[in-house]
């Protein structure tokens, strides 16, 4: 297998990780120092501090919806023991039986994701940089999931 084949299977295993809503999966992903750092937020540096994002995240939208995460990889470029990917990425939201909201949400964006290996682990995410095409609109749509939870 090559390196970028094993990179793209890092967005794969990341993007499986995240429909099931398991954050421990996730993380055995993500460096010990990684930093996440999502649109409009504070970072989240290392590995604690990632793993309490996304329980807060999936557990916020429990009720609400489901999240599917596509990551479309337009340039990878690999080093000896580093590597970044670019590209583009769409969040789905699917609505919860239930849920006042009622139908699907689309989110397109960018990211970037900076990736380091080592010899026993692999290949793991330092970095993870995303953003919204429609960032006000996001927001406002989640006014409105907050609305669906009290």
């Amino acid at each position: 297998m090559s390196e970028e084949e094993k990179i793209i299977g890092i967005l794969k295993k990341y993007t499986e990780a995240f429909s099931e809503e398991i954050p421990e999966k996730i993380m055995g992903l993500w460096t010990d120092d990684g930093v996440l750092m999502p649109p409009c937020c504070k970072s989240f540096v290392g590995r604690e501090a990632i793993k309490k994002n996304y329980h807060f995240q999936f557990g916020y939208l429990k009720d609400i919806c489901h999240c599917i995460l596509h990551f479309n990889p337009e340039k990878i470029r690999i080093n000896e023991n580093s590597s970044y990917v670019v590209g583009t990425l769409k969040d789905i939201l699917h609505p919860v039986n239930g849920s006042q909201v009622k139908e699907k949400i689309v989110h397109q964006g960018k990211f970037v994701m900076l990736l380091t290996r080592n010899n026993k682990a692999g290949w793991r995410i330092k970095y993870f940089i995303w953003n919204l095409d429609e960032i006000e609109s996001y927001f406002k749509k989640f006014e409105l999931l907050s609305d669906s939870v009290n």
